[in-house]
């Protein structure tokens, strides 16, 4: 009804029809109703390069919203591309040192993660983080958490614990300690405190995770309690029944490590809604309606306002039914004043 209003008002070729497909689409890619959010993102795409170039800014988010759907539906290659072409925009736009750069670095980082290709992957982190921490920007604890994820991948344990214990401070600090993404770092902190054989402590992160899982909403929480509690009892735990109650089953743990999130161009970890201007896609819970930036890490939450894409683990079929789990994390959620 909106877009229909929008239309009258301004036609069929207008940048705010635009925004209005975008924002359509940031609600179908929560809802994981990914065919229709791909068509609301291309065509929003298709309007901004009519109407402003193929060079401009806009132009950027469109694409990296294209390409984090694309990589929701298991199209690797397809996504890619895209972020590259996304990238190139904002280089030439924006410089290398702005934050919606380094969002789209991230992206790139999580489609070679779930590539395999964990060498690629820690270069994009490694360019995307001085950019977050010159900002003062909380999506550095997405960074934060890709790069552990990928030091456990390697088996560097210790590593890995290391950075999501700086990943955890940035959390608690701008997003709190009860946002899905730091709840996912619980869970990757047990999964490398069993593979060191701290079992206590690999219980009791487990455990408090899936906890915290029980407020976490939507998809996201479910599968973040399903594999909380997948390990406590592979740990030689039990939760004691209680998130039967919430109707989530045990499952077994994630075919792959990775976390993402934000509606808008979320960074790649955690779920959560914000302001800002500039591209950007947002993690894969709420809708984000006019220009942001902030792409969900992926198990996570990002800021801006704009469209977003939450990271995957394991194998899609490019069905809006079955979407792929993601890898890594893309955004955390924190809103922030970029003046």
């Amino acid at each position: 009804m909106a877009l229909a209003r929008r239309r009258a008002l301004v036609g069929d070729d207008d940048v705010e029809v635009a925004r209005a497909h975008s924002a359509l689409g940031s609600v179908a890619r929560a809802q994981r109703r990914l065919d229709v959010a791909l068509a609301e993102h291309e065509a929003a795409l298709a309007i901004d390069r009519r109407r402003l170039g193929d060079g401009h800014p806009d132009v950027a988010r469109d694409l990296h919203n294209v390409a984090g759907v694309l990589r929701l539906r298991g199209d690797l290659d397809g996504a890619l591309a895209r972020y590259r072409e996304a990238l190139a925009i904002k280089v030439a736009a924006l410089g290398e040192d702005h934050v919606d750069t380094a969002l789209t670095h991230n992206s790139i980082a999580l489609v070679l993660m779930a590539r395999g290709d964990l060498d690629g992957a820690e270069r994009e982190l490694r360019l995307a983080l001085p950019v977050f921490e010159a900002a003062g920007h909380g999506e550095r604890a997405m960074v934060l958490h890709n790069l552990g994820l990928i030091a456990q991948r390697r088996g560097d344990h210790r590593a890995a614990l290391a950075r999501f214990d700086e990943a955890g401070l940035v959390y608690v600090a701008t997003i709190g300690p009860d946002a899905a993404a730091p709840v996912r770092l619980l869970v990757d902190r047990a999964e490398s405190e069993r593979a060191l054989g701290d079992r206590a402590a690999a219980r009791r992160d487990a455990a408090e995770a899936a906890r915290r899982a029980e407020a976490v909403e939507g998809d996201e929480g479910l599968a973040i309690g399903a594999d909380a509690e997948a390990l406590v009892a592979a740990l030689g735990g039990t939760m004691g029944g209680t998130m039967g109650g919430k109707g989530r089953g045990g499952g077994g743990p994630r075919a792959e490590v990775g976390a993402g999130a934000g509606t808008g161009e979320r960074a790649e970890i955690g779920a959560g809604t914000g302001t800002g201007t500039g591209t950007g896609e947002r993690a894969e819970i709420g809708a984000g309606t006019g220009t942001g930036t902030g792409e969900r890490a992926e198990f996570g939450a990002g800021t801006g306002t704009g469209t977003g894409e939450r990271p995957e683990v394991g194998a899609g079929t490019g069905t809006d039914q079955a979407p792929r789990r993601d890898v890594g994390v893309y955004g955390s959620g924190q809103a922030w004043d970029r003046q």
